[in-house]
Order: C-alpha cells, then structure tokens, then sequence
C-alpha cells in the first residue's frame, strides 16, 4: 500500500495455478497464453500481437458457435 493505495510493487507471484485458470478442457483449442499481468490481461493496444492473437481466436469462437447453431436448428422440427 502506497499513501493509502493498492499498488502492484512487489515481486511478480503466480497467483492462479494453471489447472485453475484452464479448467475448460473442451475448449483448450482456444487458450492463448499471454505474458501480462492479471490487469494488464485486457488492456490491449489496437493491433499488437496480442490484440491480433485474441482478436483471431474471438472470430474463430464466433464461426464455431454460428456452425454449431445452423447445425442445431437444422436438426430442430418446428
């Protein structure tokens, strides 16, 4: 705490084991590691390569769940 406000100045830890932050195992196809910290994680600058990286997969996620819906509601009787 500095002047009475969280601050993040000690040695980087480890604070969610890799198991924990994984557990999705069906969805392990779209696990991007990314080297930041836990507030960093979303704080992207428009197209760098980590933008690009999640930027890609959050495509990829939304064609696989259009697919998925198609193939639902074509096997649905109304």
């Amino acid at each position: 705490m500095d002047n009475g406000k969280l601050t993040m100045n000690g040695d980087p830890a480890i604070l969610v084991s890799k198991d924990s932050a994984n557990h999705a195992e069906e969805y392990s196809r779209f696990l991007i590691p990314i080297n930041r910290s836990h507030s960093e994680l979303v704080k992207f600058e428009r197209y760098s390569d980590d933008y690009e990286r999640v930027l890609g997969c959050l495509q990829e996620i939304l064609e696989t769940t259009r697919e998925i819906i198609t193939r639902r509601l074509a096997n649905t009787t109304l």
